[in-house]
């Protein structure tokens, strides 16, 4: 299978594939439930890709689409003697995955890869098997499964009209409804099908092992063909809880499918997200888990304006608001006022030598601006991927005491390893303030 790399918005040359590769790839592309596809099929010499990060996987490809700040602008063919500059992309966005709640794994699972270089599906197929094998030998999902059957014994609750009725000349038979405590769950069917999917997609030997063995533990559960109406028969408890983020990921896995027929197996497979919102994700992740290191509380943090949504405007005469407004991340204070406001821009901006503002967009700050009057914000960030010669920067409001500032957090080098150097970074942002209180 080849691998192809390319970074967002880059380019892939139309000569690095036959053309049998690129119909299968812009047929699992158009079949994509999205808005719009992933790839820009329109120019001749290349195909050019769009704001999405992740995995397509068709028949003879692996295309890896991952997080552009620097580095090449292209697409290149992966191989084991890769440069580091794409492994450390890869590895960024696992991690960046990983912190968003994207896929149900944890930061210290990324140390199995450490020194491997796995294509990126088997890298995260492998991560869920590893995450789902650990959950299975704590024990497997259970539930008291109702079910009517006509048996020589009695079991439950008899249902005496459907007895009547089916059992009149067979008295050593009793027609009953009865719920044993039982593993054949919509929860471990899905668990187990999504592994057999897996199965069939991945080429690593100990990739394979893992989802056997979950398989295994998953004997006694029946196989079905998932549906995306299949999800809602999934009902979660204090037990079963811990099952949710793989249950998330299966869904994802499922209902990202391709419909593409393909012969011996299923071999399509696609996890691609906006990178925009990864970013915003990525933050707000980040924020939570080290809340009490940046003088915060969870609790305090809210994102995409969950329960504070508030209207730019009010029409006339009626006064009802118009044109929301919704912050990716406001922190709020014990009395409940707003602290601060902090808009992720996943953008790539202009060295201070090249433009003072650094090519902050006006449109942004305006945004910026309308959310310090509106929710009656002092501190008001733009956070953006940082690039070589840029500083942060702090403007005013006129004839008020608000302020918005421009910062940045490193995004290029590797994020696991260097993650002390984030939390500085978001320190700097919110701390360079008066304390939040």
């Amino acid at each position: 299978m080849k691998r192809i790399a390319a970074p967002e918005f880059g380019l892939i040359p139309r000569d690095l594939l036959d053309q049998a590769t690129w119909g299968r790839l812009k047929q699992v592309d158009a079949q994509q439930p999205r808005s719009r596809p992933v790839l820009d099929w329109t120019r001749s010499d290349c195909v050019k890709v769009r704001n999405y990060v992740g995995v397509v996987q068709c028949r003879g490809l692996s295309l890896e689409l991952l997080p552009k700040v620097t580095g090449p602008e292209g697409a290149t063919v992966l191989s084991e003697s890769s440069g580091d500059v794409w492994l450390t992309a890869q590895r960024n966005l696992l991690y960046m995955l990983i912190i968003a709640g994207k896929i149900p794994f944890q930061e210290r699972d990324l140390a199995s890869l450490r020194n491997t270089r796995m294509p990126l599906h088997e890298s995260i197929v492998r991560l869920f098997a590893q995450s789902l094998q650990r959950e299975l030998r704590c024990g497997v999902d259970h539930a008291y499964l109702e079910r009517e059957e006509n048996l020589n014994v009695i079991r439950g609750k008899i249902l005496v009209g459907t007895d009547a009725r089916i059992n009149a000349v067979r008295r050593d038979r009793i027609f009953v409804r009865y719920g044993p405590f039982d593993i054949d769950t919509p929860l471990n069917r899905i668990l187990k099908a999504t592994c057999r999917r897996l199965l069939a997609q991945v080429a690593a030997p100990s990739t394979q092992q893992l989802l056997r063995e979950c398989i295994a533990d998953l004997a006694d559960v029946s196989d079905v063909h998932i549906e995306a109406s299949g999800f809602a028969a999934v009902h979660f408890n204090r037990c079963n809880e811990r099952f949710a983020p793989h249950v998330g990921f299966a869904r994802q896995v499922w209902l990202n499918r391709s419909s593409m027929p393909s012969t011996g197996h299923d071999e399509t497979f696609c996890l691609l997200f906006p990178m925009e919102v990864l970013f915003q994700e990525f933050v707000v992740g980040k924020l939570r888990r080290h809340a009490q290191d940046l003088g915060l509380a969870d609790r305090q943090i809210i994102s995409q304006g969950r329960g504070i949504g508030r209207f730019l405007l009010n029409a006339a005469p009626d006064g009802c608001g118009r044109f929301r407004l919704a912050p990716d991340i406001a922190i709020r204070t014990q009395d409940k006022e707003f602290a601060m406001i902090i808009d992720t821009k996943w953008k790539v901006l202009s060295a201070d030598d090249e433009d003072r503002k650094n090519g902050v967009n006006q449109g942004d700050m305006y945004q910026l601006f309308a959310y310090a009057h509106r929710f009656r914000s002092r501190r008001n960030i733009l956070l953006y991927p940082r690039l070589p010669g840029v500083t942060s920067k702090r403007y005013t409001i006129p004839e008020t005491d608000y302020s918005i500032g421009v910062h940045f957090l490193d995004v290029a080098n590797d994020l696991k390893v260097n993650h002390q150097e984030t939390l500085r970074e978001l320190r700097e942002a919110l701390l360079q303030w008066p304390p939040l209180r």
